[in-house]
């Protein structure tokens, strides 16, 4: 039965993505924006992570051996203040080790700013499951910062360095023709149907 009532709501949540139709937008437009002191000399590349091919690849360096959890980060310089919440997604790199499972999401304006210095704004769990799967984050508040640093807090090996093929920030914008426009209370009510949904338990 909750199996089935999973599916429904499943189905409910796709129907109500397609009826507000969103206009996604994305944050990353240039390598340039990518950056972290951590990057693997011997192999990857940061700009792997916008190429949108996932045999390729970023690797935080390995070669100096294993580092507290937290350590190494991946920045983005967004240049300009984000004023909408905006979300991060990330895809696997199909390899068998150090995979991350949980992030840490800061803020600074400092892009040589001393971890203790930003300000965390999501704590962000991507369990694995396998090697090729991708996420995307709850929406967050960037907060008006120009530069978001993503620590890999936790990976399946807890060595400390970390690897993904992409990686990519975005944000959704309402679509003025969207079907929900015409849809009036019905949808507002679905909406909240779905949402006290998420909030229950389902063990």
């Amino acid at each position: 039965m909750l199996v089935e009532y999973d599916s429904i709501m499943a189905n409910a949540q796709a129907n109500v993505d397609l009826a507000l139709d969103l206009i996604h937008e994305t944050l990353i437009t240039d390598v340039s924006q990518l950056s972290s002191p951590y990057t693997e000399p011997s192999e990857g590349s940061i700009a792997a992570l916008i190429d949108g091919d996932t045999s390729s690849f970023w690797h935080s360096n390995y070669s100096d051996g294993s580092v507290e959890g937290g350590t190494h980060y991946l920045q983005v310089d967004l240049i300009n203040p984000v004023d909408v919440n905006i979300y991060a997604m990330f895809t696997r790199r199909p390899c068998q080790n150090d995979h991350v499972t949980q992030m840490a999401i800061m803020g600074t304006n400092d892009p040589e700013a001393a971890k203790a210095a930003c300000e965390e704004l999501l704590v962000w769990d991507t369990p694995y499951g396998n090697n090729t799967e991708s996420f995307t984050s709850q929406a967050f508040d960037a907060k008006g910062y120009r530069y978001l640093r993503f620590y890999a807090n936790t990976t399946t090996n807890n060595r400390g360095f970390w690897h993904i093929s992409e990686f990519q920030l975005g944000y959704d914008l309402n679509n003025p023709k969207a079907q929900a426009n015409n849809m009036g209370e019905v949808f507002t009510k679905l909406q909240t149907v779905i949402e006290k949904y998420k909030d229950l338990e389902h063990d």
